[in-house]
C-alpha cells in the first residue's frame, strides 16, 4: 500500500479552476460591455427615425385640424346659403373621413408613447364586453347578420376599461365589416388561468387571408370592404391596446369559413 502526497497537485489545479472562471467571467463582462456599446450606436439611428416618425404623425394630424374645421365650417355656410346638394354632401362626407383617420393615427401615436397619466383601475370585464357587443347588436341585424354572446359573469380585470371597451368595438366592428352576408357572429369571453376574449365571424375566404399582416397598419384584406372610413388602422390599435396591458392577441382560421381573433390578458 502506497500514499501519496498529492495535495501541491490539488491546489495547482484548484488555482488554475480559480484563474480560468476570473479570465472567463472578465471575458464575457468585456463581450457584453462591448455588446451593450455597439449595440446603442446601431440602434440609435433607428431609435431616432421611429423618434422622429412619431412627431411627424403628432405634428401633421395637428396642423390638418385647422384646414379641415375651416373646410366643414365653408361647407355649412355653403349649405345654409344654397341649400343641401351634392357637393356639399361629399365634402362633408370626406372631411369626417379624414378627422376620423387622423383621429387613428392620434390614437396609435399616443399609444406606442409612453403616457405618464396612463390610468389603470380593476372593473369588471364582463360587463365592459357586454356593453360593447350590445351596442352592434343593431347594427348586425340590420344588415341581416347574426350575433351571439357567449360571456361569463363577473370577470374582473385590472387595466385602463376605456381602452379596452375600445379594443372590442374595433374588434366587434372588423367582425361586422367583414362577416359574409347572412352569416353570424360570436363573442365569448371566459377564464382559463388567463382570461380570453374570443370574436369570430363567418368568412368564405378565411382560409385565404395572410392572418401575420392583418395587425400591419394599413393593410386591408379585402378592399372592396374598406367603405365607410376603413384605413387599416384598427387591428393595429387594437394590438397596441392589449400589448399595453401585457396581453396577447392573434387572428387565425377557425374552420375554412371563419376568423378568429383570440385576445388572452
Amino acid at each position: 500500500m502506497v500514499f501519496l502526497n498529492v495535495s501541491e497537485e490539488v491546489g495547482n489545479i484548484l488555482f488554475l479552476l480559480v484563474i480560468s472562471c476570473v479570465i472567463g467571467i472578465t471575458a464575457y463582462l468585456a463581450v457584453f460591455l462591448l455588446v451593450v456599446l455597439v449595440s446603442k450606436k446601431a440602434v440609435l439611428p433607428i431609435a431616432e427615425s421611429y423618434e422622429k416618425q412619431k412627431q411627424f404623425i403628432a405634428d401633421v394630424s395637428h396642423e390638418l385640424k385647422t384646414p379641415l374645421t375651416v373646410i366643414s365650417a365653408d361647407s355649412e355656410i355653403l349649405t345654409m346659403t344654397f341649400g343641401k346638394n351634392e357637393w356639399c354632401h361629399g365634402i362633408d362626407k370626406q372631411t369626417a373621413k379624414m378627422r376620423h383617420l387622423l383621429s387613428r393615427m392620434i390614437t396609435l401615436t399616443r399609444l406606442d408613447g409612453d403616457d405618464p397619466h396612463w390610468e389603470q383601475a380593476e372593473f369588471s370585464l364582463s360587463e365592459a364586453v357586454y356593453d360593447t357587443a350590445m351596442a352592434f347588436l343593431p347594427l348586425a341585424q340590420r344588415v341581416g347578420k347574426e350575433l351571439s354572446l357567449h360571456i361569463s359573469p363577473e370577470l374582473l380585470y385590472t387595466g385602463n376599461e376605456g381602452e379596452i371597451r375600445q379594443c372590442v368595438s374595433i374588434l366587434l366592428d372588423n367582425a361586422v365589416k367583414y362577416c359574409d352576408d347572412g352569416g353570424s357572429i360570436c363573442v365569448s369571453l371566459y377564464r382559463e388561468k388567463r382570461l380570453h376574449l374570443v370574436v369570430t365571424n363567418t368568412y368564405s375566404q378565411a382560409s385565404t387571408l395572410e392572418y401575420r399582416k392583418l395587425f400591419d397598419r394599413f393593410y386591408r384584406a379585402d378592399d372592396s370592404r374598406s367603405e365607410g372610413g376603413s384605413y387599416g388602422l384598427g387591428l393595429s390599435i387594437a394590438r397596441s391596446i392589449i400589448h399595453r396591458h401585457r396581453g396577447e392577441i392573434r387572428a387565425y382560421p377557425d374552420r375554412q369559413d371563419r376568423i378568429c381573433f383570440q385576445v388572452v390578458l
